[in-house]
């Protein structure tokens, strides 16, 4: 059976819990299952059931984006979700959170807003639009068209598509089909630096005053 995100984050007790007592079954969900706080709920409210669990944990994201880009994963910061926005204000929240990361020498890893149900998922062009837009209103300096950002797509698949430059050259790449996600780099270790170039197409110019000496 496959569950729509209200199912499990909504309807859980219904759709889940309620038909899985006294049987064995597995919830299989891409990426690692323990990354979501919403699968920690089910999990916790199976046990509270009396329904034994077990987790089987699975590569995520955050591997992917580090074997694609050669990033550092202990150099990156609080992740933030950018969101779909169809009308009204901007929530900022993600971008303070890129503000203290960048603040503190840590990259940041964009997750791009889902609607599965309604075949809806955000490409980097709407991401790195949506932090312009904020960037406007906000006015704090926080990104730049001619700052260091990091695209991927679809990590893990044998066509998986990474590149880095500044927000223009990535506003004009052709990253295909999503899921994407978005990567805004802090203070580069000399390694990260030649990662970006070789890895990620980054030119020269885009890394240079990234570099931590």
């Amino acid at each position: 059976m496959v569950l729509e995100r209200g199912d499990v984050e909504e309807r859980a007790e219904h759709m889940i819990l309620e038909k899985i007592r006294g049987k064995n079954a597995a919830f299989i969900v891409p990426g690692d299952p323990m990354m979501a706080t919403t699968h920690v709920d089910l999990r916790l409210r199976a046990e509270k059931a009396g329904i034994k669990t077990m987790v089987v944990p699975g590569v995520s994201i955050f591997s992917g984006i580090c074997a694609l880009t050669g990033l550092h994963a202990y150099k990156f910061g609080r992740t933030v979700t950018l969101p779909h926005v169809e009308a009204g204000k901007l929530p900022e929240s993600p971008y303070d959170n890129i503000r203290t990361n960048l603040g503190v020498g840590l990259h940041t890893l964009a997750l791009l807003d889902l609607v599965a149900e309604r075949n809806y998922y955000m490409t980097i062009k709407e991401g790195l639009e949506y932090i312009r837009k904020v960037e406007v209103q906000r006015g704090e300096h926080v990104v730049s068209e001619r700052g260091l950002m990091a695209g991927v797509a679809r990590a893990g698949a044998d066509d998986a598509t990474v590149k880095a430059g500044t927000m223009s050259e990535l506003l004009a790449w052709d990253f295909g089909v999503p899921p994407h996600s978005l990567i805004v780099p802090s203070q580069l270790h000399f390694m990260e630096a030649e990662a970006l170039k070789i890895l990620a197409g980054a030119s020269p110019e885009a890394v240079k005053g990234y570099v931590s000496t």
